[in-house]
């Protein structure tokens, strides 16, 4: 049913790798308050907090309604830029 980190020799690196690019569009959003490491820690959580109740959602079947059952998590997520041009 469900591969779990020690079933897939691979699926630590892709979860690190996930995480890293999560992480890396998480800096500097500006959506929230406090000093550098403050804001980006707080918008890394909201990331990844959207990131998985998204994946939770899909997986459990919840988008029932024809506008959302093709959608992608990109498509869901406002466009995330950044003057490095990430």
């Amino acid at each position: 049913m469900w591969a779990f980190a020690n079933d897939d020799a691979y699926l630590p690196r892709e979860i690190r790798a996930c995480f890293s690019r999560l992480a890396d569009g998480s800096v500097d959003l500006g959506w929230h308050t406090g000093d550098e490491e403050e804001k980006n820690g707080k918008a890394q959580v909201a990331l990844w907090s959207i990131v998985h109740g998204y994946s939770q959602l899909v997986t459990a079947g919840r988008f029932k309604k024809d506008n959302m059952k093709a959608l992608s998590i990109l498509d869901i997520l406002p466009k995330i830029e950044s003057e490095s041009g990430r």
